[in-house]
């Protein structure tokens, strides 16, 4: 895996890939709400241990379904946080929360993913959905959470994955989606396609990557996706370094209490300030032992280094200890019984534990970091 001591460009943002709104929308779709609520709450768990901040698009939050089901109050409950913590980044064309809301209601064709893709002449939302919206945009106007304007560009570029494989209509619909950079227009095309839901499937997961990591590097945020690896990651051609996240903090995350979380988010502001400037596996791995301590702890290279030393010399004394030494040689079995006493009371069992969890590898969700002189992309429309 590349590594770099290079700048990164984000300065501790993060955007998650699972948080687009669809996606969000796609987490509920025949699924216990309660799940669907706990395993987006873990992955923003993860996105506050990991980052200063997470970026979130104002679609998101407006039209994501987990953010309509919480709410802000719901969300700072949820992390253990104060209301004047929320460690959230929203960002859009618009030049506020309120104005991005009017808008898409403003737009006849805009689909609602929380509403089942129902463009907005069609869709009247209720008044819970409505208050919501309301406790949001007081959230960004009261500066619980920070907005940030998009800078647009009339250059859009997109850069997506190899393509996976597709029926001749899919490589077709395929070269079509390349030139789409909205989202509204990128649904109704796949919508109305003749494609099996499979292949539908397929293309919406190949297009809606490249679009998230166009919003993130016009935001500039790192990027965060839990579906683990792909065919072929643009970032890999780029430059990019990419890092894996230990999936014990993923279990971590959902199990903790909201305490918990906050003390951990508190006792990792080094470390996380130590994954952008060493972006490394060890500064990923060293950052999640820690968080998942709950408080402050030795360093994992500590506790690796001590750890190894406890086994080797454990293994001295067993090496001195073996019956067939000139100094222990004897006919009888006193001198294996003995040698069968040191090794069971010598062996470092709790050392040679820590060794392994902490040297595991489990590339089970992706974390980008983008360096400072990557290429950089401009634009992104919704």
């Amino acid at each position: 895996m590349a590594e770099s001591t290079s700048s990164l460009r984000s300065g501790g943002r993060l955007l998650i890939a699972e948080f687009d709104s669809p996606a969000q929308a796609r987490s509920f779709d025949d699924r216990d709400p309660a799940v669907a609520l706990r395993e987006l709450t873990q992955r923003l768990r993860v996105g506050m241990i990991v980052a200063e901040s997470v970026v979130v698009t104002d679609a998101m939050v407006l039209d994501g379904a987990y953010f309509l089901a919480l709410g802000p109050s719901g969300v700072l409950r949820d992390l253990g946080l104060s209301t004047v913590q929320l460690p959230l980044l929203i960002t859009g064309r618009a030049i506020s929360l309120a104005q991005a809301l009017e808008d898409r209601r403003a737009d006849p064709e805009h689909l609602w993913a929380s509403a089942g893709f129902v463009p907005s002449r069609r869709w009247h939302p209720p008044e819970s959905v409505i208050r919501v919206w309301d406790e949001w945009i007081d959230a960004e106007e009261r500066g619980l959470l920070r907005y940030e304007q998009q800078e647009i560009s009339s250059s859009t570029v997109m850069r997506f994955g190899d393509l996976p494989t597709l029926s001749a209509s899919g490589k077709a619909c395929a070269a079509r989606l390349r030139r789409t950079v909205k989202r509204s227009v990128a649904e109704n095309m796949l919508r109305l396609s003749v494609l099996t839901h499979e292949e539908r499937a397929v293309l919406r997961d190949w297009w809606s990557d490249a679009y998230m990591r166009l919003i993130a590097e016009n935001a500039r945020a790192d990027w965060l996706s839990f579906r683990g690896s792909h065919a072929s990651r643009p970032e890999e051609r780029q430059g990019a370094v990419m890092l894996a996240l230990p999936e014990r903090l993923k279990t971590w995350a959902e199990m903790a209490t909201p305490a918990a979380v906050a003390e951990a988010r508190g006792c990792t502001t080094a470390l996380r300030k130590r994954l952008v400037e060493h972006p490394r596996q060890s500064s990923v791995r060293s950052l999640a032992y820690v968080a998942m301590a709950q408080a402050p702890r030795p360093r994992r290279r500590n506790v690796v280094i001590a750890s190894s030393v406890r086994v080797l010399v454990a293994a001295i004394l067993i090496v001195f200890a073996l019956p067939f030494l000139p100094w222990l040689a004897s006919d009888g079995p006193f001198a294996w019984i003995v040698f069968a006493i040191v090794a069971a009371t010598t062996i470092p069992y709790g050392a040679m534990r820590d060794i392994a969890l902490l040297m595991v590898r489990e590339p089970h969700a992706v974390l980008v970091l983008h360096r400072e002189n990557s290429a950089a992309t401009e634009g992104g429309q919704r």
